[in-house]
């Protein structure tokens, strides 16, 4: 049953992330037929099935992301990594349709925001994991020394150095969990920015072919609205 649940989860997972995509395939193509009913009003025609499987793709969405929660209460751990994997595939392949150039620099997106950098922080991650915890029980395990011995700190007259003392670890406590605040941020600010450079590079190769004639405005509307938003879905989170 457990190996069932996480087979239909990694399922829902990968359609909850291409809905968004083929949101934004269709949400670009309705744009351009907007923009281009206005020299050819005929195309307006188009507008309102557009508009429909728009809807029906976020409904989509919605349900299977319904589900996936219902999914996920009865299995132990998502397999975000299955479903990245699986993403990236099928994104390639769809985004290779249009170009095979641009199907490789996708893959290439993939790998690195789905997969380097997440990798890369989790591993240096759990090292600074280990350093708060050991920081933070050393910490409670003095604080227990003393209220058992609170008689002979008082006794002895050590009440200040030991206020210092604890002062100092719940010090050394909050750096190490400053740390861990600082290498999450700077996994976000590194992933923002290796989207924002493969946009730039798709948008520049989308530019370039449609100059050469190798790609239609519609086309080149359509797959930078699909790898834009498939950068931000490509994730093991």
């Amino acid at each position: 049953m457990e190996k069932t649940l996480n087979i239909i989860d990694i399922i829902l997972g990968v359609i909850v992330h291409l809905s968004v995509v083929f949101a934004a395939f269709i949400g670009a193509e309705d744009i351009y037929i907007a923009v281009n009913g206005v020299r050819e009003p005929g195309n307006l025609r188009q507008l309102p099935l557009g508009l429909s499987l728009f809807a029906l793709v976020v409904v989509v969405r919605v349900v299977c992301g319904l589900f996936q929660a219902i999914c996920s209460r009865y299995i132990e751990k998502r397999n975000n990594a299955a479903i990245c994997i699986t993403f990236s595939i099928i994104m390639t392949a769809l985004l290779a349709i249009k170009h095979p150039v641009v199907g490789i620099i996708c893959a290439i997106a993939y790998v690195t925001i789905g997969g380097m950098i997440p990798v890369s922080n989790a591993m240096n991650i759990e090292k600074l994991k280990e350093s708060y915890q050991e920081v933070r029980e050393e910490g409670n395990d003095f604080i227990a020394d003393v209220a058992y011995g609170i008689d002979e700190v008082l006794q002895y007259g050590r009440g200040q150095d030991t206020i210092v003392d604890i002062g100092k670890r719940s010090m050394d406590a909050a750096d190490a969990k400053q740390k861990l605040l600082d290498h999450e941020k700077s996994k976000q600010q590194l992933l923002a920015l290796a989207r924002s450079v493969f946009t730039v590079i798709i948008l520049f190769l989308l530019l370039f072919l449609y100059s050469r004639g190798k790609m239609s405005m519609e086309d080149l509307f359509i797959v930078c609205a699909g790898a834009v938003f498939s950068f931000r879905e490509c994730n093991l989170e």
